[in-house]
């Protein structure tokens, strides 16, 4: 887990709150954050595309 994400829940233990991370099972076991999406026409069926970032949004570090 990258250390801004447990610093952010550190922080936001107090409020009952933890970033969430995903999991993503592959040629190798990564974790990432994920970037909350919403379907645009709620009608159509199906899920909203999974968004995992690319860099930390807390340090702007790049993640693995």
């Amino acid at each position: 887990m990258h250390k801004c994400v447990e610093i952010a829940d550190k922080a936001l233990k107090t409020k009952n709150t933890q970033i969430e991370p995903i999991i993503a099972l592959g040629s190798k076991l990564s974790c990432a954050i994920g970037v909350r999406t919403s379907k645009v026409d709620k009608t159509k069926r199906g899920k909203p595309v999974l968004v995992c970032a690319s860099f930390c949004p807390f340090c702007g570090e790049k993640l693995d």
